[in-house]
């Protein structure tokens, strides 16, 4: 068994004990609640290309400013996940604050996506994994596995976070609207710049805006 601790937790709180084919045969008979298989029975090359071809899906089927990064990022773990040799891939995890136990692709897929807290019994502090350092892979982690984790994730999560930086920027401009043009009645004067400036003034009645001139002589040519 060997101590994994993943970047960003805390070794009090987030340890994890992994268990590789070799001395994993305690735990055949537990059952994984994300797979409701075995946790020896993951066959992880198959559960990272389904995660890989689900990216691929929603990148495409999504209008989205980061599509073509997206899709180039998968290329390349693509290419990872094929030269990638599975023996060494630990084959459980068992999560030591609360003793449940998962496969481990799937438990460590499941971490980097949503943050740290057991699938299970919702035990965990829900700590975001700081997987920027895709080329440095955590002690007793394989390193080809690591990295296409951390690339895999973010293709996961860019979209979800470019879609809270649109709704928040929506939120501002929608603040500062509401702050300019309130939508009790009012009058708010405004100047037209031009060869001829005039004073005008905006009149506002149920979100119906008017320009209306504070002089009743037509300007001169």
């Amino acid at each position: 068994m060997l101590e994994l601790i993943l970047p960003g937790c805390d070794k009090a709180k987030h340890t994890l004990q992994l268990y590789t084919a070799n001395d994993c045969h305690e735990h055949k008979d537990v059952t994984c609640a994300l797979m409701m298989q075995s946790v020896v029975d993951c066959d992880n090359q198959e559960f990272l290309q389904e995660r890989i071809d689900n990216a691929r899906h929603t990148n495409m089927t999504k209008k989205s400013a980061l599509r073509a990064q997206i899709s180039l990022m998968l290329d390349a773990i693509q290419k990872d996940l094929d030269d990638m040799q599975m023996k060494s891939v630990p084959s459980c995890i068992r999560i030591a604050s609360c003793g449940h136990i998962f496969s481990a692709v799937p438990l460590l897929y499941e971490f980097m996506t949503s943050g740290f807290k057991c699938p299970l019994c919702r035990h965990g502090s829900g700590q975001i994994i700081d997987h920027a350092a895709q080329t440095v892979s955590p002690s007793n982690m394989q390193a080809d596995l690591w990295h296409i984790l951390c690339v895999l994730c973010e293709c996961v999560r860019l979209p979800c976070e470019n879609a809270q930086e649109q709704e928040l920027r929506q939120v501002v401009i929608d603040s500062f609207n509401s702050a300019m043009f309130p939508t009790s009645p009012g009058e708010f004067t405004i100047f037209v710049v031009s060869t001829h400036s005039f004073p005008y003034h905006l009149a506002s009645t149920s979100n119906q805006f008017a320009v209306h001139s504070s002089d009743h002589s037509t300007p001169g040519g």
